[in-house]
């Protein structure tokens, strides 16, 4: 396109400098002019020796026209002919040797370009090689130290192509294994693994480590000459050549053998360790069914009570809560009792608790819910006696919750300490505290008070509920804190109009759902019971 834009303005070009030759006659010469526009195409990058001939010819044709038309006669026709001649050859080799020489001159500006390119890229190859040069020098300076150390450490060192096969090893390969590497190609044809490992994972290892480009770490085991076990841990790294493929591996091989031992050892020791916690355990669901078999049955409480539900959730297997029920002719006792203590040890105080109650209410017949407190604590601070001239403290306490329901008089005593009593009659909620320290403590008040005793007629329907601490110290909600007293009470207050059924699942919802994701606190017991006069 730009070819043929470069012709026509030639062509443009020609035609006006032939107008004014033809204008100003014979007197003014104008053959020289009709070179310049064809010069001018001449030097054009994009024009073509067949353009510049067009050119040319047309030049010379319009030159020849100019001068037919001017008011002068050739004497023949030899001289038109010379006269066209001599300006078509006049028009053609000017432009043409223009156009060579440009030619010939831009030529040689693409050898310049290119001998300086050649250049150029010689000078960043040489850069190159320099820089390469330094770099494997530093790498020759850094393999000269690796191999003194190699040389000198304990573990093996061996170095091997993509295949597994030895090309060098350090002097603790030949310590380790009492085999040089020469003695290794002969006997085991160079392939380290042939010789290493006694099993048929070897190859698949290798494989990670080339394809992945990663280190693989692996264990190994053979047998020695002496029939001995040995094993071994393997870091095998592979080294990376500038196409991206590996080409070396570098295995550093570490005698693990005692480590291996002891850990089958170890293992040894964790087998014996289960076998004791499982028969730890079985014996402890055991003792469970020990404290299952010494608690009063629910139908026991119901015979008597108009309602009743035990909400009863140990921390543990075994607990250390545990409630106790006796129906005689004319009264029935009831009570909820936190055994210092979780677990087993807790478990052995229920057992321990129960027993001196069976001793003093079913043996003895002392009914006197204050003087059954008097002698529960006498006998527990007998049953347990070390410590007690330190006047410290110890897990050989229990709070309990002693209520005694009079048939005949429609009466309920009650007596408690650290622990509280709640009666829900007539929508409203009373709140019996108990005495402020516990049963088996050395600190009591000054002088011989007797435990309180608390009378509540029943005289209309009420309800009465007595617990343990388990459910308002269990930690739980956004922040983990403790359920606490205050929102316990009104919890209880604001269930008691449902029937007891509905009480027990809302009371497992709500200590549920505190407790959330974090581990039970401590034993839970809470006992509601309905009475009509």
């Amino acid at each position: 396109m730009r070819n043929i834009r470069n012709s026509i303005l030639t062509g443009l070009a020609v035609c006006l400098i032939g107008f004014l030759d033809w204008t100003t006659g014979t007197e003014i010469f104008f053959s020289l002019f009709y070179v310049l526009p064809l010069s001018w195409l001449a030097l054009q990058k994009d024009t073509s020796w067949l353009v510049l001939i067009l050119n040319s010819i047309f030049a010379a044709t319009v030159w020849i026209i100019a001068g037919l038309i001017l008011p002068q006669e050739y004497s023949n026709l030899f001289v038109l002919n010379w006269d066209a001649i001599f300006g078509l050859s006049s028009f053609i080799f000017i432009p043409f040797l223009l156009f060579f020489l440009q030619k010939r001159q831009r030529e040689q500006l693409i050898i310049n370009n290119t001998i300086k390119n050649y250049k150029d890229q010689f000078e960043k190859q040489k850069i190159a090689l320099n820089e390469k040069n330094s770099r494997l020098n530093e790498l020759n300076q850094e393999l000269e130290i690796l191999a003194s150390v190699a040389s000198k450490t304990d573990n093996a060192v061996i170095i091997m192509n993509n295949e597994a096969n030895v090309e060098w090893v350090n002097e603790s390969f030949e310590r380790i294994y009492n085999i040089g590497l020469n003695e290794f190609n002969e006997k085991y044809g160079g392939n380290f693994f042939d010789f290493v490992s006694e099993s048929d994972s070897m190859n698949s290892i290798i494989n990670q480590c080339i394809n992945t480009r990663q280190t693989v770490i692996f264990e190994t085991s053979r047998t020695s000459a002496g029939d001995k076990k040995l094993y071994y841990q393997t870091t095998l790294s592979p080294i990376i050549n500038a196409d991206g493929n590996v080409e070396k591996l570098i295995g550093v091989i570490t005698d693990i053998s005692k480590l291996k031992q002891a850990e089958i050892n170890l293992l040894e020791q964790n087998k014996i360790i289960n076998n004791k916690n499982q028969q730890i355990t079985e014996s402890i669901y055991y003792a469970e069914n020990i404290q299952k078999a010494i608690l009063p049955c629910l139908a026991q409480l119901q015979d008597f009570f108009n309602d009743v539900f035990i909400f009863f959730k140990p921390r543990d297997i075994v607990s250390g809560d545990f409630y106790w029920f006796h129906e005689t002719k004319e009264k029935v006792f009831l009570a909820a009792v936190d055994g210092a203590g979780h677990g087993v040890p807790g478990a052995l105080m229920s057992i321990v608790g129960n027993s001196i109650l069976n001793e003093i209410i079913i043996v003895n017949k002392i009914y006197s819910t204050g003087e059954v407190l008097e002698e529960l604590n006498k006998k527990l601070i007998s049953t347990f006696p070390l410590n007690r001239e330190q006047d410290v403290p110890d897990n050989n306490e229990m709070d309990i919750s002693l209520c005694c329901f009079d048939k005949t008089n429609k009466t309920i005593t009650i007596s408690s300490t650290r622990q509280k009593v709640y009666i829900i009659k007539n929508h409203q909620m009373e709140i019996i505290e108990g005495d402020n320290f516990s049963i088996g403590s050395m600190r009591r008040k000054k002088g011989d008070e007797p435990f309180k005793e608390t009378l509540v007629e029943i005289d209309q329907p009420l309800q009465l509920f007595i617990s343990t601490d388990g459910f308002q110290n269990q930690l739980g909600g956004n922040d983990r804190i403790k359920y606490n007293q205050p929102r316990f009470e009104e919890f209880l207050y604001a269930i008691h109009n449902n029937n007891f059924g509905h009480q027990f699942n809302s009371l497992h919802t709500e200590f549920t759902q505190w407790k959330g994701e974090s581990p039970q606190t401590d034993d839970v017991l809470l006992i509601g019971v309905y009475l009509e006069p």
